[in-house]
């Protein structure tokens, strides 16, 4: 088998490439023997076959994250591939969702081979990682369980690097419901101190279902150097409610009063020395359609996706230009996706 698979990267000139990287040999070699019959998976092929194979480190990247809804039966197998389509269409580099099941982390390694996944847990629901193998290359992983959760609820933490661009990833669904206001402001806190205490020279990206209500990031206290995504880009109304009940039909509530919060959200911290960093461009939402042949939405929560720059931090801060006429979906921003 091993020798069909040489003969075949040889025929299609990605042998000398491959060995130029090891990195993506490691994977593409990982994957194969991760496979039940050890044979090499043709999605996987079909994704080498439109990559760019190249020594150059991307200039730019593509973030999403995501509460996926693995706990709602409902259409969920449906729903789950609409995730994965999702992600594949936007080119996501980094994906962090939350609330994945184990059936439903089994089938989105199956439809998205290209990723690397790191799971923040086993049973019941968790968080899930995915970093593209080839453009983000992973370095370490922790986890750290929440001391005052009573829903299984922690932060993964992932370290990981694009060409020079050094990550610390830290994927999080904090405490649920307005009850445990308490507890999810003092996970918000030790978060924060996470990102503040990263390495020099090190970028944190902070997101995932938090739960927040905006007087809980007042409570916690937004550290200085750690920005608001969604507020650097421009604060674009049709993008503040990641949960919108008014809009998304999923979640049913009886009655005129649908509520709708900023749920889910992204966190960035830069180094302060003048290392590269990610600039973000672009934040908008996916995730508005339904899925074909069903009245659902992938999920009662909308996805966030941001498309960054690798830069350097000037002397103004994170060097975000805010747009107020950009588009309010990723699918509208088909330029920054042709440039990358």
């Amino acid at each position: 088998m091993m020798t069909m698979f040489l003969m075949l990267l040889h025929a299609r000139n990605w042998w000398n490439s491959l060995l130029s990287s090891p990195t993506l040999m490691r994977h593409v070699l990982s994957f194969i023997c991760k496979t039940a019959s050890g044979t090499l998976s043709s999605k996987l092929v079909s994704v080498l076959e439109e990559g760019v194979m190249t020594e150059e480190a991307p200039k730019k990247f593509c973030f999403m994250t995501w509460n996926i809804d693995g706990l709602d039966e409902k259409n969920l197998k449906k729903r789950t591939k609409a995730v994965a389509t999702v992600i594949d269409r936007e080119k996501a580099d980094i994906v962090f969702l939350q609330e994945a099941i184990p059936n439903t982390f089994t089938y989105l390694e199956q439809l998205l081979p290209q990723f690397l996944f790191i799971a923040g847990g086993v049973d019941n629901y968790f968080t899930l990682t995915l970093l593209r193998r080839t453009t983000v290359h992973f370095d370490d992983q922790t986890l750290e369980p929440f001391a005052n959760t009573s829903m299984g609820r922690n932060l993964l933490c992932v370290e990981a690097h694009i060409g020079e661009l050094k990550l610390q990833l830290l994927n999080s669904h904090l405490e649920s419901t307005a009850e445990f206001t308490r507890e999810r402001v003092e996970q918000l806190k030790l978060a924060f101190t996470k990102m503040k205490g990263a390495p020099p020279g090190v970028t944190t990206l902070f997101g995932g279902d938090l739960n927040l209500r905006d007087k809980e990031v007042v409570q916690a206290g937004l550290p200085q150097g750690v920005v608001d995504l969604w507020e650097a880009c421009g604060q674009r109304p049709e993008c503040r409610y990641t949960w919108d009940t008014t809009r998304n039909t999923n979640r049913e509530f009886p009655g005129r009063f649908k509520p709708r919060l900023r749920f889910d959200r992204v966190y960035l911290h830069a180094p302060s020395c003048s290392t590269p960093t990610a600039v973000p461009l672009h934040f908008g939402l996916v995730g508005l359609q339904r899925v074909n042949n069903t009245q659902s939405f992938p999920s009662d929560h909308w996805g966030i996706v941001v498309h960054f720059e690798i830069g350097k931090k000037g002397s103004g801060g994170i060097g975000v230009v805010p747009s107020t006429n950009g588009p309010s979906t990723s699918s509208q921003a088909n330029s920054l996706k042709r440039k990358r």
